[in-house]
């Protein structure tokens, strides 16, 4: 899975079980839509002021009850996914400072539509980018929560492209590989019977004239009628395209994200839920450290996570970048600083974190406002932006 604001959904991070199977990752489990959709959004709860409002061993961040860590948190750097020192850490941008660096006002988005666990290639799938203070549409929100998704998806974008076949002009595809940077884009580095090749697995897109220095939305869906019920809508929060990171032919790499019908089965399973509620939704991401003027954000593992309006069961990870299972023992992020929340009520949400630096202090990493829409999966990585790609 890529490492973008970008879940998880894991996503996750953001954004999270793998459901692959041999003839291309369909899956026989029947669809986790469980029980009636509600008419309206349910109550929200008032979240926390203080402390004192959260139950034992949790503590009050931006309104938000979580955890408090008790693991000192692991900082890796993702460009060899190697241990990074603690003093390294900079978590200045957990106060919401935006930057505006300098560099142009537009650049051409570009990149994979990456797929969390199994699945089919992600290619027939729309990506559109929509400017985050516009969001979420207020003719979507009025609605009752039964018409809220279709309202979602089809919010039109000025900036939007369908994900197109990878195998389209690479003509030229390595033998053998180690790593999925290796192979061309769309494609991965996957285990075959006597070494390890270059398979095409994700659809790629291109974008034209795509704002930089501004909050971003990024929704996937899927085009193709036949196979309308084999994904799930996604929304990726916060993406940040950086004006200074934009490359000399004005093209900047941020991936979009699919998720499997599934994927979307197995994940609630795996945490000893029966399923997503109809209507009801998940999220998934990253959390990252801040970018400097020396480096991309690094992923941080054992942080805690929290949602102002819970989910049924928080999900963390192994240190497997692989590996989508989530584990039922774990209490914080693994070193991609994967989590996922499972069967979420749809509405307005909050999302806060937490860790334990190098001197024993718990430190806030902030928080991000989302929107949990209906059978969908929102990702949001944060507080850093500036993701080191994996693929």
């Amino acid at each position: 899975m890529t490492r973008t604001g970008t879940i998880f959904w894991t996503v996750v991070t953001a954004a999270t079980a793998i459901v692959s199977c041999s003839d291309g990752g369909e899956s026989n489990t029947p669809s986790a839509d469980i029980g009636p959709a509600p008419d309206t959004v349910p109550p929200r709860t008032p979240g926390c002021e203080t402390s004192d409002d959260c139950g034992d061993g949790q503590h009050c961040v931006d309104t938000v009850c979580l955890r408090v860590p008790t693991s000192t948190v692991v900082v890796t750097d993702n460009t060899l996914d190697e241990p990074a020192d603690v003093s390294v850490l900079n978590v200045s941008c957990a106060a919401g400072q935006v930057e505006a660096p300098d560099g142009p006002e537009a650049a051409t988005a570009y990149g994979i539509v990456d797929r969390f666990g199994g699945g089919r290639q992600t290619i027939g799938i729309e990506v559109g980018f929509f400017e985050q203070e516009n969001w979420p549409p207020a003719e979507c929100m009025e609605l009752a929560v039964a018409e809220q998704r279709d309202c979602f998806r089809s919010i039109p974008s000025q900036w939007v492209a369908i994900s197109t076949d990878p195998t389209e002009g690479n003509s030229e595809v390595p033998d053998t590989c180690q790593a999925h940077l290796d192979c061309p884009l769309g494609y991965d580095c996957v285990e075959g019977d006597l070494d390890y090749h270059c398979a095409p697995q994700h659809g790629l897109y291109e974008i034209t004239s795509v704002p930089t220095n501004t909050w971003l939305v990024v929704r996937s869906r899927n085009t193709i009628p036949i196979y309308e019920k084999k994904w799930k809508d996604t929304y990726i929060y916060g993406v940040y395209l950086y004006a200074d990171r934009v490359d000399t032919d004005g093209r900047y790499r941020t991936n979009a994200m699919m998720v499997s019908d599934g994927q979307w089965v197995t994940v609630p399973n795996t945490l000893l839920v029966p399923g997503i509620k109809k209507m009801n939704g998940a999220l998934g991401g990253r959390v990252r450290d801040c970018r400097t003027d020396s480096r991309d954000s690094f992923t941080l593992g054992n942080a805690s996570i929290g949602l102002k309006v819970p989910g049924a069961a928080i999900g963390y990870f192994n240190d497997d970048e692989e590996n989508t299972v989530p584990l039922l023992e774990s209490t914080g992020t693994d070193v991609y600083g994967r989590f996922t929340v499972v069967d979420i009520a749809p509405g307005l949400n909050r999302v806060a974190a937490s860790i334990l630096d190098g001197d024993n202090n718990v430190v806030s990493l902030g928080s991000e406002e989302i929107v949990i829409v209906p059978d969908s999966l929102t990702i949001v990585s944060f507080p850093g932006k500036q993701a080191i790609l994996g693929k």
